[in-house]
């Protein structure tokens, strides 16, 4: 009787471990373990069985079955290995087919895969190549960033001198104009104290000078007036001295004519009338001694005009 075991389906013998379940299903022992470590339950009716519910079976036979067993459970374990090396072998040769099968393909994917990898390394080379360019152009790129970064230092440190000298410039400028305009400003003002000072000094000397003319008119009319009454006088005693008093008399009048416009063209005729008068050697001590106050008075109104021009003149240089 030949029992198998369900699990492997492999002939239960007795030199081997067998196990039972509490519901009298055997099997070997490996078997069932492997089995319970997957399932808690029996290989065959699927009742509940855990490992501390197995048992160990032991067989009782006789000592020619057991003799016979074993050269049957020989037999078969000698055919079984010629089978598993028979089937082993097929497989074997079948397998031998498939890989040079496969080796033939896979030897094709290799010269295409070694055809890719030269083609890759090729390209590997030229991308090195060109990885290389690109470091080198990136680095004289660096070099030149760097330099580009010191001239804009540079640029910017030479744009800030120059707005420093432009604002120095703007600023010696400033002060220049500011000095210029002052001392114009001091010119304009020394020239309009001076003009002032001239038109002081000239208007008080106009002034002095109208107070002169009228003082020296005062005293014009108050010496003719005086000599008039004198010549009446005298006009019963001395008959001889007629015509030198009527000639003293047409003086006066042309001095009282010309004195209220006194310059410097009417001082000749003045002073020619006094001497005239004076030249007349029967006139008298008194008109002579008026004639001469009359020279007097002219020669200071000329002397009065002379200054008057000199300050004009001056006035003319100024402006």
């Amino acid at each position: 009787m030949k029992i198998l075991c369900v699990i492997c389906q492999d002939q239960l013998l007795l030199a081997k471990d067998i196990f039972f379940t509490r519901c009298g299903h055997v099997f070997h022992h490996h078997c069932l373990l492997q089995w319970l470590e997957r399932s808690k339950t029996c290989p065959q009716c699927r009742d509940g069985v855990t490992v501390e519910k197995i048992h160990k079976a032991h067989f009782t036979v006789s000592s020619t079955d057991i003799a016979a067993d074993n050269a049957n459970a020989d037999n078969l374990t000698l055919q079984g290995r010629i089978d598993s090396l028979k089937f082993q072998i097929l497989l074997s040769e079948k397998n031998i087919k498939h890989y040079t099968s496969k080796n033939t393909v896979l030897e094709k994917q290799n010269a295409g895969l070694r055809q890719e990898v030269r083609k890759v390394e090729s390209e590997m080379r030229q991308k090195n190549s060109t990885i290389y360019a690109l470091k080198e152009q990136i680095n004289y790129f660096k070099e030149k960033y760097q330099e580009c970064d010191v001239l804009k230092k540079q640029l910017s440190q030479k744009e800030r001198e120059v707005e420093q000298f432009q604002e120095d410039l703007r600023f010696a400028l400033c002060e220049s104009e500011n000095l210029a305009l002052r001392q114009r400003v001091n010119e304009l003002k020394l020239l309009t104290s001076n003009q002032n000072c001239v038109s002081k000094s000239s208007n008080q000397r106009s002034y002095n000078e109208k107070s002169l003319i009228t003082n020296i008119k005062d005293k014009i009319k108050t010496n003719i007036h005086n000599q008039q009454k004198n010549t009446k006088q005298e006009t019963a005693d001395q008959n001889n001295s007629s015509t030198s008093e009527a000639e003293v008399e047409i003086i006066d009048t042309n001095q009282e004519n010309s004195m209220p416009n006194s310059t410097l063209d009417e001082c000749p005729t003045i002073t020619k009338k006094a001497r005239l008068g004076l030249q007349l050697g029967n006139s008298s001590e008194k008109t002579n001694n008026v004639n001469k106050d009359n020279v007097n008075n002219t020669a200071e109104i000329s002397s009065q005009s002379n200054v008057k021009t000199s300050l004009k003149k001056k006035m003319k240089n100024l402006s």
